[in-house]
């Protein structure tokens, strides 16, 4: 490029001294600009080479003198929020002697233990205010180390110089940094990237243009880019620290407090003057969504992505799924006429990768320079080509393959590209190699784990396993010769199948998840005569098998449709005697779910049984069954009837006849209701004697509470509010699961609520149905002689399940009424119970002359809806109700109706995409159609979570002080709007944000919704992330068929609440925000 490169030593600068060199020859160039405060109105600030000089001379002091200097450069890890001393600690822990792990704030508590074990970490580095996990303090023994304030390190002042006199030559394999692969296929693991591997992007600025076209990454030279990516991440490491240095760009900072979204982008870009941004692939989608977005990407001189694979490790994780992303063709096709578009891609243990710019139309392929020999493309079928790095002096220098894996003469990243139809030497990305098998549920399961251990067989030299949009996986198995050649009839390949390979596929089901098991019907042996295509590697050729053996998968699954088998499964006869249908059935669940030797009447759903073990054992019984029609099989017999005895009564009771299972139960459900409540009832205590409690243990002003469920969607807010509480002193949070604390922090601090806990929070690990909740004698006493509330927010949200399958629950109930009765105080604790608008489904029905729902006890067993999740709350609440007169235990319904995402408190918070009302929003953006009118729900009743919280904490203050400790009471409260907002209002504003998609937006009658949403489920290729409503059809198709939704009287609610009175109905504004945070 001329005599000013051939002098400079490009690829062979180093960090540290580069920063130094840059702030002694200019201390005033600008190397990042960051916010002044946290509100983007108080504008930017830069932060001048000499600034960031003098905070790493700052910090590097600051570590040796807490540390001495490195010895053999130990690991010193450093946890904080997304600031910029991300960089200045890298840089200053490299000066002093060590190295610095960069883990991933995401990371799940047993992953941070596992690289923090493998890289023998000696110091936990973070900042005043950050919460760090207290499990991870303890599990590792590292008491945190708190880093100076970023303000403190950049302030002005004389700081002494803390040298780093070390050439190229003397660090070029030395650690530079420590960061980790994802950890989607087993625990995180470490790598370590050398000074080698920082100045493989300075080497690009050695290479020649091609064709008239610069390096690619030459377009970040003296930009000022907005870098929307993550500051432990490589591609946030890359661009934010590295391009600064070697191409003189300058990183614009986002607040650390606020998490990444398009409108986080527009304010930023007002506030900064950024003319370049540097995104995952999503938030550029959401831009392009509103026009005034997009005028702010036109603006600017570029926008670039981490196009492809971008920048990650092997694994791929759900956090990387957005930066994974390619961009959507639309969306590119649209930025490339108004900006340049730059992709850009790499990998943690290679860095960035050489490529070239090209012309605007091919935005989304990646230009190779023909001369670059070690970068090849190897055809493996179906016009798709492996990317594989080999060592060649003409690529050696732009990429740290070799200093990553030094041993290694070819490296592959798995990715696959496929070259431009005319143009030479542009290639499209076409995804990974191993690609994750994604199901037709949206589950994702990466089948590479278990074909390795089907491939354990002595005998077994391949396997395939296949799914993609199926909804269980299957497996192709290939044999070594001459074990294939000795199976010469059917019956011969199913005894094989079932003796030898079904044991491996156990196996490999124990370390797959739940949604992702594979069954014995769902597995075949390979032909002879068409043997695995390989690689000249030896190695599978996942695509070109799958095709080979198109029909026979085809044949699985449209076989496992229609209820066929492969193997020889034994006839089960449903005219034989009970005792022998129920031992055989027995059986077949023990092949499916592994449930242990199932008792007669054991729950199936209680002991580990899920969907899809339903869906196989449904496949399996219309096999094996004889004597009854098939049409009576399906999950919904499984589900009704989940105990051996009940689904071979059931069988029974159908025997050679056509009939529905419903009517032949031998009670009504409502019966059933009613025994269970009975039966619970009769063993709830008796109330204690006023001469048994301890009145010492009281103060008045002081409340204890016990709260199930704090981990929920509610649960978070009900803690937040509880804490914002001055009568609160203390918060039991109990949990079904372990590790509940460190979730919890994590959720509340990324929904922006209270996630700091002191001496007023303590979580308990519990069993409810236990009768001493699972807890150790000593803390059962503690809770029995100190809470003085207990909100009861825990209870399964499924409503496939039947009633007797949420038993344990409402055993956890009877314990919790247990709980209170014992209680010390000189009054039992009131239990606050969150239940359902479900428990007055069939009100209207049942009560035709009574149009709202009166705020009282509902003891018909006919009210609630056909469904074992409602009926179990109406057991829940009658038992509550009766346990006042026996127990002397006082308690609160509280009949909560829908719950809406936050609109004050917690707004990071989002309302769960999954939920039907948001799954409609996706699928009419999706559709281009929006319902005109929502059956039942035409009244908009909702209540924001936020809302919710407060009125419960309302309710905690002014239904559970201490008072008078003779009578115990049971109230009623219905928590829905009682300021009611109209659909019909809502309609035009929901429109008009869909609008904003390529796609227009009409307006239809609901069931010509329902009959567009049913007619996408034919399409080839569902797309269930963008069409969530397909999950939902069922019950949108309830909705089409139901009648009016249920009114609720709320005044005695409306009496005890200021907060239920302050209530504003639905409105546009509300509904505006929630659109925002679904970045609709």
């Amino acid at each position: 490029m001329g005599s000013l490169q051939a002098e400079l030593p490009y690829g062979r600068r180093i960090v540290p001294t580069r920063i130094d060199e840059i702030a002694e020859q200019n201390p005033g160039k600008v190397f990042a600009s960051i916010p002044k405060s946290f509100d983007l109105e108080e504008g930017y600030v830069d932060v001048t080479y000499g600034a960031f000089s003098r905070a790493i001379n700052r910090t590097a002091a600051f570590l040796e003198d807490r540390f001495g200097k490195g010895i053999s450069f130990e690991t010193l890890a450093y946890l904080g929020p997304f600031d910029i001393r991300y960089f200045i600690l890298a840089c200053a822990v490299c000066k002093v002697g060590y190295k610095l792990l960069l883990p991933s704030t995401r990371n799940s508590l047993e992953g941070q233990l596992n690289i923090f074990k493998f890289t023998d970490c000696k110091a936990l580095l973070t900042s005043e205010g950050y919460n760090v996990s207290t499990e991870l303090v303890s599990e590792t023994g590292l008491s945190p180390i708190y880093v100076p304030s970023l303000a403190n390190l950049l302030a002005e002042g004389n700081v002494a110089h803390y040298p780093f006199a070390k050439s190229y030559d003397e660090v070029k394999d030395d650690p530079f940094l420590v960061l980790h692969t994802s950890g989607s296929t087993g625990l995180p693991k470490p790598i370590v990237l050398k000074h080698a591997w920082t100045s493989a992007m300075d080497a690009f600025n050695l290479l020649d243009p091609v064709d008239g076209y610069e390096p690619m990454w030459w377009k970040l030279k003296n930009r000022k880019a907005l870098v929307a990516l993550l500051p432990f991440h490589s591609a946030g490491i890359i661009v934010g620290l590295l391009a600064p240095l070697f191409y003189d760009l300058v990183m614009v900072w986002s607040p650390s407090n606020r998490p990444l979204s398009a409108g986080l982008i527009d304010e930023v870009l007002d506030a900064s003057g950024a003319d370049m941004i540097y995104s995952a692939p999503s938030i550029l989608e959401d831009m392009v969504q509103s026009p005034a977005s997009l005028q702010r990407l036109e603006r600017l001189v570029s926008v670039a992505y981490g196009g492809g694979r971008s920048f990650t490790t092997k694994g791929i994780s759900p956090r990387a799924k957005d930066i994974l992303a390619p961009l959507d063709r639309q969306v590119g096709d649209l930025l490339s006429k108004k900006t340049v578009v730059i992709n850009t891609t790499g990998s943690t243990e290679l860095g960035p990768l050489p490529f070239y710019d090209k012309a605007p139309e091919h935005w989304e392929y990646f230009h190779v320079h023909p001369d670059h020999e070690g970068i090849e493309f190897r055809l493996i079928g179906d016009g798709a080509y492996e990317q594989v790095f080999v060592r060649h002096p003409s690529t050696d220098k732009f990429h740290s393959a070799w200093r990553t894996f030094p041993g290694l003469q070819e490296y592959s990243m798995n990715d696959l590209y496929i070259p431009h139809p005319t143009k030479p030497n542009l290639w499209l990305y076409a995804g990974r190699a191993d690609d994750v098998i994604v199901l037709s549920n949206g589950e994702k399961l990466n089948p590479s784990n278990m074909e390795v251990t089907l491939r354990k067989h002595p005998s077994v030299i391949g396997a395939l396993v296949v799914g993609q949009a199926k909804f269980v996986p299957a497996a192709i198995v290939e044999l070594i010769d001459e074990v294939a050649r000795s199976l010469k009839t059917p019956e011969e390949k199913a005894r094989f199948l079932e003796d030898e390979v079904w044991p491996y596929a156990i196996k490999a089901n124990q370390s797959a998840p739940a949604h992702a098991q594979l069954s014995l019907d769902m597995i075949i042996l390979s032909e002879e005569k068409k043997p695995f295509p390989r690689a000249g590697k030896g190695t599978m050729q996942r695509g070109a098998t799958a095709k080979l053996y198109a029909e026979e998968i085809d044949e699985i699954y449209k076989r496992n449709e229609e209820g066929g088998s492969a193997t020889d499964l034994p006839m089960i006869h449903v005219n034989q005697s009970l005792v022998t249908l129920e031992a055989e059935i027995g059986t077949l669940v023990e092949s499916v779910a592994k449930l242990g030797d199932l008792k007669s009447d054991q729950d199936f759903f209680a002991t580990g049984m899920d969907s899809l073990h339903v869906m196989t054992m449904v496949r399996l019984l219309k096999i094996s069954l004889v004597g009854v029609p098939q049409s009576i099989i399906n999950t919904r017999l499984v589900y009704s009837n989940p105990t051996l005895r009940k689904l071979a009564t059931a069988l029974k009771g159908v025997e050679s006849s056509n009939e529905s299972t419903d009517d032949t139960k031998t009670t009504s459900r409502e019966q059933q209701m009613q025994e269970i409540l009975n039966n619970f009832i009769a063993k709830l205590p008796q109330r204690m004697e006023m001469k048994e409690r301890n009145n010492s243990l009281v103060t008045e002003e002081k409340l204890v509470v016990l709260l199930t469920g704090s981990t929920g969607s509610l649960g978070l807010y009900l803690l937040h509010t509880l804490l914002q509480l001055h009568k609160v002193s203390k918060v039991y949070c109990v949990n079904r699961s372990a590790g509940a604390e460190v979730r919890q922090a994590k959720a509340n601090a990324e929904k922006d609520l209270s996630s700091k806990w002191d001496h007023r929070v303590e979580f308990l690990h519990t069993e409810l149905s236990d009768p001493r909740l699972g807890l150790d004698e000593a803390v059962y006493l503690r809770l029995r002689d100190e809470v003085s509330v207990i909100i009861h927010n825990q209870w399964p949200v499924d409503f496939n399940l039947s009633l007797s399958s949420f038993t344990p629950h409402i055993a956890g109930v009877a314990n919790l009424i247990s709980l209170s009765s014992r209680s010390r105080l000189p009054r039992s604790p009131p239990i606050l119970f969150t239940s359902s608008i479900g428990t007055l489904g069939n009100w209207n029905s049942t009560n035709p002359h009574n149009p709202r729902v009166p705020e009282i006890a509902l003891k018909d067993p006919r009210v609630p809806l056909h469904q074992g999740y409602s009926e179990s709350k109406w057991v829940a609440e009658n038992l509550l109700s009766a346990a006042r007169q026996k127990a002397g235990v006082s308690s609160a319904i509280l009949r909560i109706g829908q719950i809406a995402g936050p609109v004050e408190i917690g707004l990071k918070g989002v309302w769960n995409k999954r939920e039907w009302f948001p799954s409609l929003i996706a699928s009419s953006k999706y559709l281009g159609v929006l319902p005109g009118e929502l059956p039942g729900q035409e009244e908009v009743q909702w209540i924001p979570v936020d809302k919710i919280a407060e009125i419960v904490g309302e309710l905690v203050l002014t239904d559970c002080v201490a008072g008078d400790c003779e009578e115990a009471w049971t109230k009623y409260y219905h928590l829905c709007n009682p300021h009611k907002g109209r659909w019909g209002d809502l309609v035009d504003i929901v429109k008009k944000q869909l609008a904003k998609s390529p796609k227009e937006v009409k307006i239809l009658r609901f069931e010509e919704w329902v009959k567009m949403l049913e007619k996408s489920a034919e399409e080839k290729d569902v797309d269930l992330d963008r069409n969530p409503g397909l999950k939902l059809l069922e019950f949108y198709r309830g909705m089409r068929d139901g009648g009016a939704g249920v009114k609720m009287h709320t005044e005695e609610t409306v009496a005890r609440s200021e907060e239920m009175r302050r209530l504003k109905g639905v409105d546009s504004e509300w509904m505006r925000l929630w659109l925002e945070q679904w970045n609709f």
